[in-house]
C-alpha cells in the first residue's frame, strides 16, 4: 500500500506535453505534410521506487483504448495518428513489482487537417507550365495562383490525383501555385484594381496660362484637379484623352499642384471650412528682430507675406495656428508691412 502511495504521489507530477515535427513537399509554396506520429514528453520522477512509464491514450475523454510502455524513458511515439481526430493521453508509473499509479492529469490535442496539396514534376512547356497534385485520393482540390503571394485566383478543380497545365503562364512574368482542399478552400475577392493616373507632360508657363498635356488610355475622359496643399483637390476641367490643358488662373497662385484622375474613378472632394481670418497682435522689436503672434482658427495654416510698398507680397513662412513669428530681417528696410492668409 505505501509503494502505491508513493507512486500515486509522484505520477500526479509528471508533465506531458506534445511535439509535434511535420515535414512539407515544396513546389512554389510548400503544403504541410499529414501527422502521422506524435511524441508525448514527460519529467522524470524523483521517487526512486519508479522503474518505468506507461502511456494511455483514445480518442474519448478518459477511455484509453491504447497503451505504450515506456520503460524508463521519458518519451514515447504515437504513430497511426489521423488528420482531424482528437486525441487524449495519460501516462502512469510502475515500480518493479508491476505495480501502477494512478493517472496523471489527462491532456489532448487535435490532429490539423491538412489542406494543401504537394505539388510534383513541375515542367514548363510550350503549352504551359504543368505539375502534378498529389494528395488525399479522390478528394476535390482547388488550384489556385498568384504573382504576389496575397491574392489567389482560382485556376481549377479535379480530384487528386491528377496533372494540371496553366495554359497562361507565359502571360506573366511570375507566377506561384499552390492545391486546396476544396472543403476547407475560401474563395478572396479580387482586389479594387488601383486607378492609374496619366502621365502629365510637356508642362510650360504662358502668358495665357500654365500648361500642360495628359496621355494615357486614348478616349477616356480625365477630370483635372488642383491643389495648392496637396491636400485639398478641386475640379478645374475634363477632357478625352489626350489632350492639352491650359489653367487660366494659374498667376493668382504662389505654387499650385496638379493631376488627372479617371472620371470614372474621381470622387470629389468635399469643400474645407474656411479658417477664420487670422489677428496678428502682441508685437515687439528687439535685437532678434520683428516678432508678432498669429491667432486664427486652430490648425490651420496661413502665409505670413511682407511688402515695402503695400502692393508686392512675398511669402516668408506658412504654419499651423496659432504660432509666432519673428521677421530676422526687419532691420535691413526702412518700412516692413506684414500680412497672413489662409493657405488655399
Amino acid at each position: 500500500m505505501s509503494v502505491e502511495l508513493a507512486l500515486s504521489y509522484s505520477v500526479r507530477r509528471l508533465l506531458l506535453y506534445l511535439v509535434i515535427c511535420a515535414g512539407f513537399w515544396s513546389l512554389i509554396e510548400a503544403p504541410s505534410k499529414a501527422i502521422t506520429n506524435l511524441t508525448v514528453m514527460w519529467n522524470k520522477s524523483a521517487d526512486t521506487n519508479v522503474q518505468g512509464y506507461k502511456v494511455y491514450y483514445g480518442t474519448v475523454s478518459q477511455q484509453y483504448t491504447n497503451s505504450i510502455v515506456a520503460g524508463n524513458a521519458t518519451n514515447a511515439s504515437v504513430t497511426g495518428i489521423k488528420t482531424g481526430v482528437t486525441y487524449y493521453f495519460a501516462a502512469t508509473s510502475y515500480n518493479a513489482a508491476g505495480w501502477e499509479s494512478s493517472y496523471s492529469p489527462e491532456i489532448s490535442y487535435t490532429v490539423p487537417v491538412v489542406t494543401n496539396a504537394p505539388l510534383t514534376s513541375a515542367v514548363s512547356s510550350a503549352s504551359g507550365f504543368n505539375f502534378s497534385v498529389n494528395g488525399t485520393a479522390a478528394s476535390l482540390y482547388v488550384v489556385v495562383a498568384s504573382t504576389n503571394l496575397t491574392y489567389w485566383a482560382a485556376l481549377a478543380t479535379n480530384t487528386a490525383p491528377f496533372v494540371f497545365t496553366d495554359t497562361n503562364a507565359s502571360h506573366f512574368s511570375h507566377r506561384f501555385y499552390k492545391a486546396i482542399l476544396l472543403s476547407a478552400y475560401v474563395p478572396q475577392i479580387a482586389p479594387t484594381p488601383p486607378v492609374l493616373l496619366p502621365p502629365l507632360t510637356s508642362p510650360a508657363s504662358a502668358p495665357g496660362g500654365f500648361t500642360f498635356t495628359v496621355n494615357n488610355t486614348v478616349g477616356s475622359s480625365y477630370v483635372i484637379v488642383a491643389s495648392t496643399n496637396l491636400t485639398y483637390w478641386v475640379a478645374i476641367g475634363t477632357n478625352t484623352a489626350p489632350f492639352t490643358f491650359t489653367d487660366t488662373n494659374s498667376s493668382k497662385y504662389s505654387r499650385r499642384f496638379y493631376k488627372a484622375i479617371l472620371q470614372s474613378a474621381y470622387v470629389p472632394q468635399v469643400a474645407p471650412a474656411q479658417p477664420t481670418a487670422p489677428t496678428l497682435s502682441a508685437s515687439s522689436y528687439d535685437s532678434t528682430g520683428f516678432s508678432f503672434n498669429l491667432t486664427g482658427t486652430p490648425g490651420s495654416f496661413y502665409v505670413v507675406e511682407v511688402s515695402t510698398n503695400l502692393v508686392n507680397w512675398v511669402p516668408v513662412l506658412t504654419n499651423a495656428a496659432p504660432f509666432n513669428f519673428i521677421d530676422p530681417n526687419a532691420s535691413k528696410f526702412n518700412r516692413r508691412f506684414y500680412q497672413a492668409v489662409p493657405l488655399q
